[in-house]
């Protein structure tokens, strides 16, 4: 077990008020559902995706879902979708580039050629180590690695990245 982190949409119709427990595995994504009767905390347990969480730092409860890291990216599940918040970050796309790119801390790092610089970062290697926060004030997830002077914002309600100097 990687991670646990409880759900807050209900998996089917008919379960209001019943949250599913999501146990983040070695082998991937489990649900745990609620029992009803009230002799048990949950009654069973069954697979909901082979995606594996990277670090249990990157599990985080949201409103309407738990977001996580694994090897596609920073993913979120609610109920029992799944979709790839970051996907427009790959190493296929120039977005990461694009985000990065209004940073001036960035520019010239880049410029320098230094290793560590954010230009130089692999988004999914960032990811790797990645702790990620919740700010429900604003609706925006907080994505930072200690190794790095900067950090990810993604806004949940625009689906926008953006990049801060900030860890």
């Amino acid at each position: 077990v990687v991670a646990l982190a409880s759900n807050t949409v209900e998996l089917s119709q008919g379960q209001f008020g019943q949250h599913p427990l999501y146990v983040f595995c070695s082998d991937g994504i489990w649900a745990m559902s609620v029992d009803t009767s009230g002799s048990l905390a949950y009654l069973g347990c069954y697979p909901l995706s082979r995606e594996v969480c990277l670090n249990q730092a990157s599990v985080c409860c949201i409103d309407g879902g738990v977001v996580f890291v694994c090897s596609k990216g920073v993913m979120v599940i609610s109920g029992r979708s799944m979709k790839n918040l970051s996907a427009c970050m790959d190493s296929t796309s120039d977005m990461q580039g694009r985000v990065l790119a209004d940073k001036v801390i960035g520019k010239i790092l880049s410029m320098m050629r230094l290793p560590c610089g954010a230009g130089n970062v692999d988004f999914q290697e960032y990811l790797s180590e990645a702790v990620i926060g919740y700010l429900p004030s604003h609706n925006e997830l907080l994505i930072t690695n200690g190794h790095y002077g900067y950090s990810y914002l993604y806004s949940l309600q625009s689906g926008s990245w953006s990049c801060v100097d900030v860890v």
